[in-house]
């Protein structure tokens, strides 16, 4: 598996902008899984056009794509980080 690096402020910041998707009033008003379209996409995890493409290509991020619009789902965001995720090292105090 070929590790993705993201600092710290760049994870928070993603768990941030994730939370306000899994906002409960959206889920209720809704009746389908929110969206991301590419442009958000690259906003939300900063990365570029060429990054999202390559991780596509390679299978490791859901999509769907009509002509040239890329959609990505939350669920396969919240897929990718999960089995991006490193656990902490255990450290004896």
């Amino acid at each position: 598996m070929e590790a993705v690096l993201l600092t710290k402020s760049k994870v928070e910041k993603i768990k941030k902008t994730l939370a306000e998707y899994d906002n409960p009033l959206v889920t209720l008003t809704l009746p389908f899984e929110p969206f991301l379209d590419n442009k958000a996409f690259f906003t939300l995890m900063g990365i570029s056009k060429r990054t999202a493409k390559i991780w596509r290509d390679a299978g490791k991020i859901g999509y769907s794509q009509n002509g040239n619009d890329i959609y990505y789902r939350m669920s396969d965001i919240y897929k990718f980080l999960d089995d991006h995720h490193h656990q902490p090292f255990h450290r004896d105090n």
